[in-house]
């Protein structure tokens, strides 16, 4: 039938009803706003008296030194510029970057504070790496990964890049050799290396 305009009519089950795409935008954005708020708490600044910090973790987070006395996060940052690299013995690529960053540290001493926080299951593999691998700056142990799951990193080694009054400048995933570390402390920090 020439000139005749067909309607389809949808067979019942075919298609979306209005309550399952209004269903389905309302998820959206409650996962929308989900995500700005939890960039929100990972971006707000805080200071040692347990609020959160530019990083999204507390000062007063656990960590443990290499003599096996327990203290916060909080009381072993510096008020200067700090690297905080997250490492662990079966890391390859941690094995690979801890010598550049020891000599890079060295060069930078004065200038920028380098923190190690170590994530082994055990202290007593931490140790040993901490011999085998040695490195002149200070290095925790902190086996639940509290810090790290905080700024939401999964990769292995993630390196932090923090100013003076807490705020996270950048965030690597991955292996640094000393020539990149460098650029970054003299782009983030303006070192002189």
């Amino acid at each position: 039938m020439e000139g005749e305009e067909s309607t389809i009519i949808p067979a019942p089950g075919d298609g979306k009803s209005a309550v399952s795409v209004w269903a389905a935008r309302v998820v959206f954005v409650v996962l929308g706003l989900s995500v700005l708020a939890l960039g929100a708490a990972i971006l707000l600044p805080g200071n040692s008296d347990g609020e959160t910090t530019a990083f999204g973790t507390t000062f007063d987070t656990p960590v443990q030194t290499e003599d096996g006395q327990d203290t916060t996060f909080g009381e072993v940052l510096a008020d200067q510029p700090r690297v905080i690299n997250f490492y662990a013995s079966w890391c390859g690529p941690c094995r690979a970057e801890l010598p550049d960053f020891d000599e890079v540290s060295l060069r930078v001493e004065d200038q920028v504070q380098f923190v190690g926080i170590n994530v082994d299951s055990t202290e007593t593999t931490w140790l040993s790496f901490n011999q085998e691998i040695p490195v002149s700056y200070d290095t925790f142990f902190q086996p639940n990964s509290e810090i790290r799951r905080a700024i939401g990193s999964s990769a292995m080694p993630t390196t932090l890049f923090v100013s003076a009054d807490g705020e996270l400048l950048r965030t690597h995933s991955g292996i640094l050799d000393d020539d990149s570390l460098i650029q970054i402390l003299e782009e983030e920090f303006g070192a002189e290396v």
